[in-house]
């Protein structure tokens, strides 16, 4: 594994022996890793950009590896407070104020590009951006807990490689990951979607090891707590039993839902309730289909043209 610093007077990374002193900038990748991103950083020098998963266990080092990888790509410039996004609002301001060549961190991106989501508006937003942002020539690494829950437009047709981050069997210590290329990573998407998150019938490309990252520990601490905050806050309410009058509702419209086709005076008697309710609540259906059909559409425009423009 190589230990490597930034040395920015010379704005060159040096390649540090055994006897040299450390220090807490120090970087700690594999060789092969910092092959993989010495291309990235000529791919984004070649008006490219490049988008990467890592996905791990809780405490496995995948927000951990897409800091270094961060760091090493953006020769340092990488920053937890202005380079990580923790939600869809940090979306915006954090790509804008980007530069070419720099490094993005999306900490948690399952909560942003969950498949359970593919329908909201936040998620298809920050999709759109992901496509748009190729102008930008940006490395954009989405940090996640389980890769199959991503949307495929972003595990499968966005992203270029995965790597996931595991404990070691034997010590139990972290810092190892495995690494997929393209076609690989979407076997492993498949796979994975139809086994309930399995990925042992998929072999990597390579194995590989990483070092911890100790720069900015109280910005990224802080960093790591708004993301849970966030996290939480979106759950507030989802748990909570539904009313009577909120079960009533839920009924009624699932029945009319399925029976479109009958008349409307029959209907408010099976139900017990005002034709004028009948044609609300079918009011309701339709309104509920035809926005299916819209977000169809722009989820369609999205997923077969990253350039296009949502009108």
């Amino acid at each position: 594994m190589a230990r490597i610093r930034y040395d920015h007077d010379n704005k060159t990374w040096l390649h540090l022996r055994k006897g040299d002193p450390k220090s807490d900038n120090d970087i700690y990748l594999s060789d092969i890793r910092l092959k993989y991103l010495d291309q990235v950083k000529k791919d984004l020098q070649d008006d490219k950009d490049h988008v990467q998963i890592i996905c791990g266990a809780v405490g496995s080092g995948k927000s951990t590896l897409g800091r270094l990888d961060c760091r090493y790509v953006s020769d340092e410039r990488f920053h937890p407070r202005t380079h990580s996004i923790r939600s869809v609002e940090d979306v915006k301001p954090v790509i804008t104020s980007a530069k070419k060549g720099d490094a993005i961190l999306i900490d948690e991106g399952s909560g942003i590009f969950s498949a359970t989501d593919t329908m909201t508006k936040k998620t298809k937003y920050a999709q759109y951006v992901l496509d748009v942002c190729r102008q930008k020539n940006l490395m954009i690494v989405i940090a996640c807990p389980n890769f199959h829950r991503l949307t495929s437009g972003v595990a499968v047709d966005r992203s270029i490689t995965l790597s996931r981050t595991y404990f070691d069997s034997r010590t139990g210590a972290r810092g190892r990951y495995a690494f997929y290329g393209t076609k690989l990573k979407e076997k492993l998407y498949r796979y994975s979607k139809a086994n309930y998150g399995s990925m042992k019938a998929i072999k990597p490309k390579y194995r590989g090891r990483f070092g911890n990252d100790k720069t900015f520990k109280e910005e990224y601490r802080k960093v790591k707590d708004e993301t849970l905050n966030i996290a939480l806050s979106s759950l507030e309410g989802k748990d909570k039993a539904p009313t009577p009058q909120e079960t009533i509702q839920s009924h009624s419209l699932r029945i009319v839902r399925n029976n479109m086709d009958m008349n409307i005076e029959q209907m408010a008697s099976l139900l017990d309730v005002s034709e004028r309710t009948i044609s609300r609540l079918r009011a309701d259906v339709k309104r509920e289909e035809n926005a299916k059909i819209e977000e169809m559409r722009i989820e369609k425009l999205l997923n077969s043209s990253p350039s296009a423009t949502l009108t």
